[in-house]
């Protein structure tokens, strides 16, 4: 019971969080020049300059964490006997590129299975 209440309240609380939103969120960031998307979002993990005038930022974050198996204990006359099944570990990663002309964000692009906002 107590699992059942945990994954209810992971998909109510998830499901608000879209990659609709995270596109949303970041389109508010067109426009900044280069130290006001810094100052947003922090330094970026890698950068490549195209020419003197293009330059792109990207962001990658990623983490894990392990879904535990599930256990299932049969029980025959006086004996019982526990089947696992199951458990992984889930890797969520979002990788964001801001692409800057002119020292101003002008687009931006993003992959990964964690690119979410609320």
């Amino acid at each position: 019971m107590k699992k059942l209440i945990i994954l209810l309240v992971f998909l109510v609380l998830g499901g608000c969080a879209t990659q609709e939103k995270y596109a949303q969120m970041l389109s508010n960031y067109r426009g900044l020049n280069e130290e006001e998307l810094i100052s947003r979002m922090g330094p970026p993990d890698s950068f490549y300059e195209l020419n003197q005038q293009t330059k792109y930022l990207t962001y990658k974050r990623e983490r894990s964490y392990y879904n535990p198996p599930s256990a299932t204990t049969h029980f025959w006359g006086n004996s019982a006997y526990t089947d696992f099944y199951g458990g992984y570990e889930q890797k969520m990663w979002c990788n964001t590129t801001f692409t800057l002309k002119s020292g101003i964000v002008t687009d931006y692009r993003f992959e990964g299975n964690s690119c979410l906002a609320k």
